[in-house]
């Protein structure tokens, strides 16, 4: 924490509501902030603690099908966003990617870097309908491979069979 709280601030910063200051104060009572004993809304934790914070999966209680909807709409609109960057002419590098992952993983997806699999691909169009479901998506590969793919390089540009190329993707 950058500044000392009471439980019910923590509470109401992290949960919306400082009716969940027990909960706060549960998750922490093993730390030695407080007695457990005489912890109450008012208890201050110090400037400098760290406090552990539970959050509950959008996911929680959703039925599979319904699961899979919504990790595909945020799956889609991760993309978009990636695309617009790359659209913007922003380079594409390890902290460029070390930003995504984190604002992704806040939306509770996972973005891995792995080798593309080139077989029965030639274009970059079609390596973006292998794992993007949309042609439209070749720009991305082309930003993630700015080494490999020149920048002129369009969705037809024919992938050397000896081309090794990265694909940044989004996983469940």
């Amino acid at each position: 924490m950058d500044s000392s709280a009471t439980l019910a601030e923590v509470a109401k910063k992290e949960y919306d509501d400082t009716k969940f200051w027990r909960l706060v104060a549960a998750l922490n009572q093993h730390h030695g902030y407080f007695q457990w004993t005489n912890a109450g809304p008012r208890t201050v934790l110090a400037a400098g603690s760290l406090i552990e914070i539970w959050d509950v999966s959008k996911f929680y209680g959703k039925n599979r099908e319904t699961i899979v909807q919504i990790h595909n709409r945020d799956k889609a609109g991760a993309y978009e966003q990636m695309l617009a960057l790359a659209n913007r002419g922003i380079s594409f590098g390890p902290d460029v990617q070390r930003k995504l992952e984190q604002a992704f993983k806040a939306e509770e997806l996972d973005l891995v870097m792995a080798p593309a699999n080139l077989s029965d691909v030639d274009t970059l169009e079609e390596l973006a309908l292998r794992y993007y479901q949309h042609k439209k998506y070749w720009k991305l590969i082309r930003w993630f491979n700015p080494k490999l793919v020149p920048s002129d390089a369009d969705g037809t540009w024919r992938i050397a069979p000896s081309t090794k190329l990265w694909i940044l993707n989004i996983i469940p």
